[in-house]
C-alpha cells in the first residue's frame, strides 16, 4: 500500500517465457532415426581421414553430425558433400522422412504431409523432400551398374523364341527375370520426370543393399 495515496499495489512476479517445443521435437524414437541417418551416410558417403588415409568411423556423442578418425582424432562433418549438407534440422528429422518413405513404398511421401506431420514450414518440407530425391538420384549410377552386371552374368546367353505363345517356363527356370520397375529405372534418363517418381524405389533398393553399394559399386 502506498503511504501517501492509500492505494494497494500488487507486484507481479517476473514472467518466465516457456519454450514451446516444435512438433518434430516430440517425435518418439529420435535416437533410432538419428542412427538410421548416420548408418545411411556412413555406408553411402564414407569419409576418409586426410592424414591417416583411413575411413572415419568414430562418432562424437554430443554432436551427431561430426565424425572423427580413430588414430589422429581428426574431425570432419558427416554432412559435407552429401544431400544433407547445410542441414539446419536435427538428423532424426531426415531419418524420419527416410523411414517413412521406405514404409510407404510404392506410395510417395509428399512435402505437404512432411509439413503436417513434422510441423515445419512449407519451404522446409519441400527442401526435405528434395534432399530425399537427391539421395535417391545419387544411387542411380550404382543401381544401373548393379543391374547391368546381374543381367550380363545371368541372362547374357539366354535367347527367347520368336513365337509369342511359346512356353518360357523351362527357359526362364532359375533365372532372375527383371521386373518392369527395374527396367524403367535402368532406362530412365537423369531428366526424366524432373527427377521425381522413382525415389522410393531407389531408396528401398539402397536400404536393402547398403553394403553392396558401399563396397564394389561405390563411385
Amino acid at each position: 500500500m502506498c503511504g501517501k495515496c492509500g492505494i494497494n499495489f500488487y507486484i507481479y512476479p517476473p514472467h518466465i517465457a516457456h519454450k514451446r517445443l516444435k512438433r518434430y521435437e516430440l517425435l518418439p524414437g529420435k535416437e533410432d532415426y538419428t542412427s538410421l541417418t548416420i548408418e545411411c551416410l556412413t555406408h553411402l558417403y564414407p569419409k576418409t581421414c586426410p592424414t591417416c588415409n583411413i575411413t572415419l568411423t568414430k562418432s562424437v556423442s554430443t554432436r551427431s553430425y561430426i565424425i572423427r578418425c580413430s588414430q589422429c582424432h581428426y574431425q570432419g562433418s558427416r554432412l559435407k558433400h552429401t544431400p544433407l549438407q547445410d542441414l539446419k534440422l536435427p538428423l532424426y528429422v531426415f531419418g524420419w522422412c527416410l523411414l517413412e518413405s521406405l514404409s510407404r513404398y510404392p506410395k510417395v511421401l509428399t512435402a505437404t504431409e512432411i509439413q503436417r506431420r513434422l510441423g515445419v514450414a512449407k519451404n522446409t518440407a519441400t527442401l526435405l523432400k528434395r534432399r530425399l530425391q537427391l539421395l535417391a538420384f545419387d544411387q542411380l549410377p550404382k543401381l544401373n551398374k548393379r543391374f547391368y552386371n546381374d543381367l550380363k552374368t545371368n541372362l547374357s546367353n539366354l535367347t527367347f523364341p520368336r513365337n509369342d505363345k511359346a512356353d518360357l517356363t523351362e527357359i526362364a527356370k532359375n533365372k532372375p527375370i527383371p521386373q518392369i520397375d527395374t527396367m524403367a529405372l535402368y532406362s530412365a534418363s537423369q531428366r526424366a520426370n524432373k527427377g521425381r517418381g522413382n525415389e522410393n524405389f531407389i531408396i528401398t533398393w539402397a536400404y536393402d543393399f547398403w553394403p553392396v553399394l558401399a563396397a564394389p559399386f561405390a563411385a
